[in-house]
Order: structure tokens, then sequence, then C-alpha cells
């Protein structure tokens, strides 16, 4: 039996289509899924659901994806699979970007003129991609095993905790999770160049912008994490049976909140304003004061 990697709702349209996308591990017998669907909601309040778009990749696992547009990234095994076009498939272009390591999260710039990619690896490293460069996917003529291709930066990462939840803030500026429950953002415009070495002399990665949060002792779980429109707000699970908010400006932790519970999905509102957070079998509303 495969496994469900995560389901992710991508984006909302006025006429209420919405598109879905879904992954699945899979097993040692058959490789992941990527599935893109069409939600549609009719006036007697019905919800449909179409699938638009299946991608199978050869004898790979699914472990992320992210979808911007006409654009998906998906993270596989030792490598990500970029798709431009994905919604007319006679225009389709289907692109690797060799890692060297599974790619356990990704994420996708969504302006037209930086077409960036973002992938957090199960090493600890993070590699960002510029797909305009020439050549960013020759690689023709090494052996599989040993192809790399060559990232924009480096030096993003944490040490020996594989990265399994990204997401971009601002125009400069990326969030990290780690399997070791550290949360990191990093200022992308001051990254080491694909010419220097990835680590440090002291054999660790290039010190972050903000420790929003330091490594727990012997915890190795993902941790889920969201922020708030405003690009001020982090909210993330905490070991205690919490949700606790951090601020991006400082990287101070300002607030707890006692959901009683392990912390399965958490998302900001939009529409009622606060955060709704999924703990065991209960939906929880939370109220954000305005001045946080």
């Amino acid at each position: 039996m495969s496994m469900a990697a995560n389901t992710h709702l991508v984006n909302k349209a006025s006429n209420k289509r919405l598109n879905e996308k879904s992954t699945t591990l899979g097993n040692m017998d058959l490789s992941g899924t990527l599935e893109c669907h069409s939600i549609t909601e009719s006036s007697e309040n019905v919800i449909s659901l179409q699938p638009k778009y299946i991608f199978f990749p050869p004898r790979s696992s699914v472990w992320s994806s992210s979808v911007v547009g006409d654009k998906i990234v998906v993270g596989a095994d030792q490598k990500a699979i970029h798709f431009q076009g994905w919604r007319s498939p006679e225009r389709k272009q289907v692109c690797t970007l060799w890692v060297g390591s599974d790619i356990f999260s990704t994420a996708i710039d969504p302006r037209k003129e930086r077409n960036l990619v973002y992938v957090g690896c199960r090493n600890g490293s993070v590699r960002v991609f510029d797909l305009n460069q020439p050549n960013i996917f020759y690689s023709a003529f090494e052996l599989e095993r040993k192809r790399r291709t060559v990232s924009l930066f480096s030096g993003i990462g944490h040490k020996e905790s594989s990265v399994h939840c990204m997401k971009r803030v601002s125009e400069n500026y990326l969030v990290t999770a780690a399997m070791n429950g550290e949360i990191s953002m990093w200022d992308t415009r001051f990254i080491a160049s694909p010419s220097t070495s990835l680590l440090s002399k002291s054999g660790t990665f290039a010190k972050p912008l903000l420790n929003i949060r330091e490594s727990i002792f012997n915890y190795s779980t993902k941790t889920h994490f969201d922020i708030n429109d405003q690009e001020t707000l982090l909210a993330a699970e905490n070991i205690e049976g919490k949700l606790s908010l951090w601020s991006l400006r400082t990287g101070s932790r300002i607030r707890d909140l006692d959901v009683a519970g392990p912390v399965n999905c958490i998302k900001f509102s939009k529409d009622q304003g606060g955060i709704w957070a999924a703990v065991g079998d209960q939906l929880q509303h939370w109220d954000m004061p305005e001045h946080e």
C-alpha cells in the first residue's frame, strides 16, 4: 500500500473553481504519483473533483510538490522534476534538476521574471535553482548517479537534519523547518555562490538571518508551520501540546495557544482572520488580536 505524502489547496478563483494537488509516496513496487484536480462548487453547494493531471515518475517516490500557475515542481528520489505548461499537454515541458539527495520540500518563486525553484533535501541542504540560466538542465554525458545540476545558491540548510518544509517570505527571504525542530529564516541575497564550498570550515551551514527555533532534544518529526499574509507572524506546533507564534521581524516567541494536543495542520485564515489548527479529531479556530 502506498502512503499519502501531502494534499494541498493551491489557489481559489472568483468563480469558485479551485485547483488542488496531492502526492503519494509510493512503495518498493510502485512509483509515487502527483495528481492535480479541478474542484468545482455548484450553486447547490455540491463539490465535484475532477482529475486534470497525473504524473508517475519512473521508479521514484514523490516526496513533495509545489504549484504556481502553469509550473509544477515535484520532489522525487535524488532529484526535482519541473513542469512548465502542465495545463496544456501539447505545450508541456518536463526537465530534471539533479541534486543527489531526496527532495522532501519544494517552493516556487511566483514572479515570472524570477524563475527560481527552491528544494529542501534529505541531507539537510537547501538548493536554489535559476531556471533562466543557460544549460541548467544539461548533464547528458554524466552517469545518472553522479549528476548534479548547478544551483544558483548553496550554503542554506540544517546540519544532519532533513528539510521537510519551506515557505518564501517577501522577495528575498526563505523560512525552512527541519526534522530536529529547527526553524530558520534566510536572506537569499547573501548566500554562497556555487563556486564556494557548501559548508563552512566549521562544518556548519551559513548563519541564518533569524534562528526562530533551535533544535529540540530527541525530536525527529515534521513541524507544521504557516505564515500570515502580512508576513509578520509564523505559527508552528510546540511539543508541549501548544501552538506557538513567532515574530518574523525579531524571531522572538510572542504567544502560545493551548491547543491541548498534537497539531496535524495549521493555516492562517484570510476570510475570518485568526488561525485554524487541526488537532486530533478537532478543528480549532483561534482569534488573533490586531496588534499581533
